[in-house]
């Protein structure tokens, strides 16, 4: 389970504890949206580590009436999720394509890339193509 998983049962046991204070019964449709929501939020924490620890803080402020911890968990929100939407979303570049030297008259018409997918995900430049998607370099590809 890892982290992930103890900052998710963290989240949900937080959820309820307040629930139980604020005298909102759990089971009821009002406190059941809220441990649902709680659920999801560590669902997400698996994908996304961090989400849960960062909405806990930010639960505990709120809860407590403290806008500097508030403050923070809103900050560390937008932190866990910048990071994870800048660090895992796809990527459609190339670092390079290589060409042999003088053959740059050749792949100056291209328009169009070709891409496969290598074993790491990462897409890798296979080939160019121009405008009427004729393959650039003198070769036909499948």
């Amino acid at each position: 389970m890892g982290q992930a998983g103890l900052g998710g049962i963290a989240l949900l046991w937080a959820v309820w504890q307040l629930l139980i204070r604020e005298a909102v019964d759990p089971t009821a449709s009002a406190g059941g949206c809220f441990l649902a929501a709680a659920g999801i939020l560590s669902l997400a924490t698996l994908k996304a580590p961090g989400l849960a620890a960062a909405s806990l803080i930010l639960l505990l402020g709120f809860g407590n009436g403290n806008r500097v911890l508030s403050g923070l968990g809103v900050a560390a929100l937008l932190g866990y999720l910048s990071f994870y939407y800048y660090n895992e979303r796809a990527k459609f570049t190339t670092n390079a394509f290589f060409f042999q030297e003088g053959d740059v008259k050749l792949y100056d018409p291209a328009r169009y890339g070709e891409f496969r997918t290598g074993a790491n995900g990462d897409a890798i430049l296979t080939g160019l193509r121009g405008r009427d998607l004729v393959p650039l370099g003198g070769r036909e590809r499948p």
